[in-house]
């Protein structure tokens, strides 16, 4: 079994920069968000479950828009 994490990056963009604030920055703005853990069968594509994860995300309340993604494996 495999261990993963879904991270959603909003692209707020830094004033002062002009580029997209860190993610220290973004969690400041609530622009950063972290699933669960989620567990998958070794034999499972990563692209499967970063599609997965993504359209369980984009259901939640929570979820913004404007998101890059990123997949954790842990």
């Amino acid at each position: 079994m495999k261990q993963y994490k879904l991270i959603a990056r909003s692209q707020i963009i830094n004033p002062r920069t002009n580029m997209i604030f860190d993610d220290d920055g973004l969690k400041q703005l609530d622009g950063y968000w972290e699933s669960p853990v989620h567990e998958y069968d070794d034999g499972i594509h990563p692209s499967a479950v970063l599609e997965e994860l993504i359209d369980e995300y984009e259901k939640l309340p929570e979820a913004m828009a404007n998101c890059k993604y990123e997949l954790k494996t842990l």
